[in-house]
């Protein structure tokens, strides 16, 4: 763990610096600022030297994630200019709504960029009418959002959500191209568009105040195309409903509040502090970004037992000796 005093201004313009040139600009659009032990001081002078950068013109606009109310209010009153909320938001996790982040956001003009929207791959129609995974058989993204559908009520209140879920997008399966005012127009092309479970998920959490962006990660191209076609789809005052109707809860706390909490099970799971200068993801990147530039200026040697490749001049000196 980095101790609050490591967090000065050279440590946070390192950090820039290396996702300036890891991207290739000289100005990054957004820095989210994330900080996951809050009884460690020292993240609101943190955010003031993510200030002294964005006046520079290294950074164009600043962001919290995963911050509540309180934290968030901390930063405004602080001069902290926020443009976005990175936080976990979907039809399992309502916490921003319930626990007052979603006005605070309206009152303050801070969208909110939601991540967790389809519970890590679980609102989709591959677990529909499945049996309950067990922990060990899955992720640690799945086994994340297995604990907050058993907080919710369990797998069988999942499968009624999903039951419903497939309903309303059958609904608007049954038309057959976006108009204007959402899937309502028929074509005269018979050629109807498949609306699944994870579109309607999408829309749905598209669809509350504040929102200005999912945040959707996808290990298959395919799911592309739905994914942008969900911002079309326009979910009538009935389907909102019979979404309400199932889940009527919300996890307990505030936004990030489980996550945070020492010792529950929610917490176990996360991983913190990755962005150490440093630790294993910084190394991790750096035998990468090695080796990407050494296959350029390397390029691979086809052999008929495979690859064979060219030794640096480092690994010659060592032959050699």
């Amino acid at each position: 763990a980095i101790e609050s005093h490591q967090v000065d201004a050279s440590y946070i313009r390192s950090i820039v610096r290396r996702s300036l040139n890891r991207i290739g600009v000289q100005s990054l659009s957004l820095v989210q600022f994330y900080w996951w032990n809050t009884s460690i001081p020292g993240y609101l002078d943190a955010a003031r030297e993510l200030v002294s950068l964005q006046r520079e013109g290294l950074i164009q606009h600043i962001g919290l994630s995963n911050f509540d109310v309180s934290l968030t209010k901390q930063f405004l009153e602080a001069g902290i200019p926020l443009a976005t909320t990175q936080v976990q938001y979907s039809v399992l996790d309502r916490r921003p709504m319930t626990s007052g982040l979603v006005g605070l956001c309206e009152a303050n003009d801070i969208k909110i960029l939601a991540y967790g929207v389809l519970a890590g791959g679980f609102l989709t129609d591959y677990w529909l009418g499945k049996k309950r995974p067990s922990m060990d058989t899955i992720n640690r993204s799945l086994v994340k959002y297995l604990l907050v559908i058993d907080e919710l009520g369990g797998w069988d209140l999942f499968q009624s959500l999903l039951g419903v879920l497939r309903r309303i997008a059958d609904r608007h399966s049954s038309c057959s191209h976006v108009s204007d005012s959402g899937f309502v127009k028929p074509d005269p092309n018979p050629n109807p568009i498949h609306v699944s479970i994870a579109m309607v998920a999408i829309c749905y959490v598209l669809d509350q105040k504040q929102v200005g962006g999912v945040i959707i990660g996808s290990h298959n191209s395919r799911h592309f195309m739905s994914t942008v076609a969900s911002t079309q789809l326009q979910l009538t005052r009935e389907d909102r409903s019979d979404i309400d109707s199932i889940v009527q809860n919300t996890l307990r706390g505030h936004v990030y509040q489980l996550e945070r909490e020492d010792g529950s099970s929610h917490a176990s799971i996360m991983k913190y502090n990755l962005n150490r200068v440093n630790g294993p993801t910084h190394l991790e990147e750096l035998c990468q970004r090695f080796l990407q530039l050494h296959f350029e200026a390397n390029p691979v040697e086809a052999t008929r037992v495979g690859y064979r490749l060219p030794p640096t001049e480092a690994y010659e000196r060592y032959a050699a000796a």
